[in-house]
């Protein structure tokens, strides 16, 4: 059996493998500050997208587990982001991507969205 730490990396790889094919650009994966790490950061038409990726047993977790996503952490981190890599003109999205029966994938889009 797989431990927490090889499901959850999993996952964010498996989330990036599923964004790319959806036609967005992934431009950091595990974007680490001192405020915390974002799983990854990419981007699509002018916007960056800041997503959180939570690995899910089965289906019945995937509403529990958004309560666990720390949105000022995340936040932060994009701040941070933005700033570092001048993309200040550009909106700024949260989502959520769950991983849930091994391969299934749930994307919630603009979960918080600033400009």
């Amino acid at each position: 059996m797989l431990s927490r730490k090889y499901k959850g990396l999993f996952a964010e790889y498996y989330a990036a493998l599923f964004l790319s094919l959806k036609g967005y650009r992934i431009l950091r994966m595990r974007f680490r500050t001192k405020y915390g790490e974002t799983d990854i950061v990419a981007c699509k038409k002018n916007v960056v997208i800041f997503v959180e990726v939570k690995y899910v047993r089965n289906r019945n977790f995937l509403y529990k587990a958004i309560f666990t996503s720390n949105f000022y952490r995340l936040s932060r981190n994009a701040m941070c982001f933005m700033h570092k890599h001048k993309h200040n003109n550009m909106t700024m999205s949260f989502d959520i991507i769950y991983v849930y029966d091994k391969i299934k994938i749930r994307h919630l889009k603009n979960v918080y969205l600033q400009t």
